[in-house]
């Protein structure tokens, strides 16, 4: 499945680049210790942290992208 294939029908603040419409997806996971590659990283505000802190470390693990309902972390770049 790609990125775009997981988002369809999803409404965006922006187009999604078609590099990263492409990326495959190979699963979902929203424990940032648990990130493998091709995964989407789900940062959810949970009761003990947010998951956006994780973002970045989500990214260098291997993740494909982060879904959020905030803004990224400042300095964050990927999809």
């Amino acid at each position: 499945m790609t990125l775009a294939e997981l988002i369809d029908g999803i409404a965006l603040h922006a187009p999604l680049p078609a590099a990263w419409a492409a990326l495959g997806v190979s699963g979902l996971e929203y424990d940032s210790r648990r990130v493998q590659a091709g995964v989407v990283f789900c940062a959810f505000a949970g009761a003990k942290a947010d998951g956006n802190a994780f973002a970045r470390q989500a990214m260098e693990q291997g993740a494909v992208a982060v879904v959020s309902e905030t803004p990224p972390p400042d300095g964050f770049t990927g999809p």
